[in-house]
């Protein structure tokens, strides 16, 4: 699917940074910098649904449970099934082809994803103490997933995070 968006080229009316195409452009710094970072989280999760997908030996059955975002319906088709899910790893082993390390990485992979974009969500609400907490949550999980270029991509948004805190501190 491609997005089209209204402007080939967008632009922060504060520093003139070309920022590439969207429907608008931006009137913070800040805005552009966290719309980076959101990219950053965001190919930090491609990389570890790739790293899952290798450690399961099944791409494509690893791609599926990554991708269902239905939890409570998956929950009652395994109950019809006779199966019950208590916990990620449950859901990973009931499809009978993930095995237990694989269930690890997916784990982290989920934690570490909820904490960065949490924590992204806070920075833009200005709750600059909640998004460096749950930040650090997120770089801790993806450690997890012991591959330095996904740990990489989440201490560059947490490096960020704690250059805009300081400076939002500083201007308070």
């Amino acid at each position: 699917m491609t997005t089209t968006h209204k402007f080939q080229q967008t632009y922060c009316s504060r520093c003139g940074k070309e920022c590439g195409p969207g429907d608008s452009g931006y009137s913070r710094c800040l805005d552009h910098d966290l719309a980076a970072c959101r990219r950053m989280v965001e190919s930090a999760h491609s990389l570890a649904q790739a790293s899952i997908a290798e450690a399961s030996g099944d791409s494509e059955r690893a791609e599926h449970v990554l991708s269902y975002s239905d939890w409570s319906a998956f929950e009652r088709r395994e109950a019809s099934r006779g199966a019950v899910c208590e916990s990620y790893d449950d859901a990973l082993e009931s499809l009978g082809c993930v095995p237990r390390d694989a269930g690890a990485l997916a784990l982290a992979a989920e934690e570490a994803d909820g904490a960065a974009l949490y924590a992204l969500d806070c920075a833009e609400g200005g709750e600059w103490s909640e998004a460096m907490e749950q930040m650090e949550d997120a770089y801790t999980a993806a450690l997890a997933l012991k591959s330095s270029h996904i740990s990489g991509l989440y201490a560059a948004v947490r490096a960020a995070l704690e250059r805009y805190a300081t400076e939002a501190e500083r201007t308070a």
